[in-house]
């Protein structure tokens, strides 16, 4: 829980000084609808920023698996993530590299997320901290976390293309004996 951090967005920061302009309107002019309304819209606010910040809580990384590529290939990495208690994670961003992923995640279930990077240079290749995000329900409040996983995957050469013709003679001075 505690790596999971929550700010308001730019529309919770809106919401949030239209709401003050509307309760300080309600205490100057003794308006019960208007207090009534802005306190309940306020109240509204501090649930959606538990939701946001659920919407994230006990969610788990259970596997990164990826296959060795050569240099040049894509590279396929394969997340799955777990949902560790019976509610549904809706509107989860993953971000990986610049790449993004829209998931939803069943209660109690878990889904595989792939993204396909370039791969560079060969040798060991391991994957950045996956961003993982949401701005669900409202999108007052923007809560993210970093996804570790300890994988690494080997990138190997890449092969000469066309490859180099064989020859079709043998060589004469390798044959027979030596005089």
């Amino acid at each position: 829980q505690r790596r999971v951090y929550i700010i308001p967005s730019g529309f919770g920061l809106f919401f949030a000084v239209m709401m003050l302009a509307i309760l300080a309107g309600a205490l100057n002019y003794n308006n019960n609808g208007a207090l009534l309304f802005g306190l309940l819209a306020v109240s509204l606010g501090a649930v959606s920023m538990l939701q946001t910040f659920r919407n994230l809580d006990r969610l788990s990384l259970i596997q990164v698996g990826a296959d060795p590529v050569h240099a040049g290939d894509p590279l396929h990495l394969s997340f799955h993530l777990r949902c560790e208690d019976l509610r549904t994670r809706f509107a989860v961003t993953l971000r990986l590299d610049g790449e993004l992923r829209h998931v939803e995640i069943a209660p109690g279930g878990s889904t595989q997320v792939e993204f396909a990077l370039p791969s560079g240079a060969r040798g060991w290749y391991q994957p950045a901290p996956m961003r993982i995000s949401t701005n669900w329900p409202f999108g007052l409040f923007h809560a993210w976390s970093y996804l570790h996983s300890d994988v690494r995957v080997l990138i190997y050469p890449r092969p000469e293309s066309p490859p180099a013709p064989l020859p079709r003679l043998p060589d004469p001075g390798r044959i027979g004996g030596a005089d």
